[in-house]
Formats: C-alpha cells, sequence, structure tokens
C-alpha cells in the first residue's frame, strides 16, 4: 500500500492564520463540539461567557500542531466535506468568481463549510479566500450591528 503524499493532505486549524482561526472556531462550531471532543475549558474569566473564554483558549491551544488543532480539524474535515471536495475541484479563478457572486448576494447558507475548505485548502491563492469570506463576513455583521444600534437610539414619537 502506498503511504499518502503529506504535500497533498489538507491543512489543519493549526495552518490557519489567527483571525482566520478565530473565525472558524466562532463560526464552525458550537460549544457541544468541545464537550464531545473532550476539549471544554472551564471559564478562567468572570467577564466574559464560558463560549468566549473557551474559544480563547482553544484558538490559543490550537495554534501549535497538536492534540486540539488535530481534534478539532478531524471533526471539520468530516463535517464539511461536502465542501471541501467542492473546493478542490473548483480553479481558482471559478472560486474568486463565485465567492464574488455569493458576498454580492448576501448569503449565508453554507458559510462555515467555505470557510473550513479555503482555508485548509493548499493553494496559496485559495487559501486566501478564507480571508476575504471571514473579513467580509465580518465588516457586514459589524454593519448589521450599527444598523441596529442606530435603530435602537431613534426617538420614540
Amino acid at each position: 500500500m502506498q503511504r499518502p503524499d503529506p504535500s497533498k493532505a489538507p491543512l489543519a486549524l493549526h495552518d490557519l492564520d489567527t483571525p482566520t482561526r478565530c473565525f472558524v472556531l466562532a463560526v464552525c462550531l458550537e460549544d457541544e463540539d468541545f464537550e464531545r471532543e473532550g476539549l471544554a475549558r472551564e471559564s478562567g474569566c468572570t467577564q466574559v461567557s464560558r463560549s468566549v473564554w473557551m474559544r480563547g483558549e482553544l484558538a490559543r491551544e490550537s495554534a501549535e500542531a497538536g492534540e486540539v488543532s488535530r481534534k478539532l480539524s478531524a471533526l471539520l474535515d468530516v463535517r464539511y466535506l461536502d465542501a471541501i471536495w467542492f473546493v478542490r475541484a473548483q480553479t481558482p479563478a471559478k472560486l474568486r468568481q463565485g465567492l464574488r457572486a455569493y458576498l454580492r448576494r448576501g448569503e449565508r447558507a453554507g458559510l462555515p463549510g467555505l470557510l473550513w475548505a479555503f482555508g485548509t485548502d493548499r493553494r496559496d491563492c485559495v487559501r486566501g479566500l478564507a480571508d476575504v469570506l471571514a473579513q467580509e463576513t465580518f465588516l457586514k455583521l459589524c454593519g448589521e450591528l450599527r444598523g441596529a444600534a442606530a435603530l435602537d437610539q431613534e426617538p420614540t414619537g
């Protein structure tokens, strides 16, 4: 049996840059996932929720190739296998074009899978699309929050 070529293997959580890794932990995983994988952390801080604190700890711990990165990467690879296969089968140009259309339509369906598939693709130009998707989504959500805050501040009749 031939050994798999490691240069063809998908990247893992620890291979992502810090902002993208944090976005993946926030968007692609639920607290229950951490519980099931035995990675739940008790909060050492009373100023933020356990969920926020735990994601911060896991972002730090998953920056290194180790058990946390391995477990979470395996879970995400299985969960988003369809998105991974889709992205691997497309050319970078087709993916860029599709991402532009996806963002223009303001879609959110499939966002976690696309984020993980882009971020763990071995092609540099495709991995960069994870950053684009994360930043564009973050800015859109911030705009929605600003709009909601403005509505809260409107005088009532």
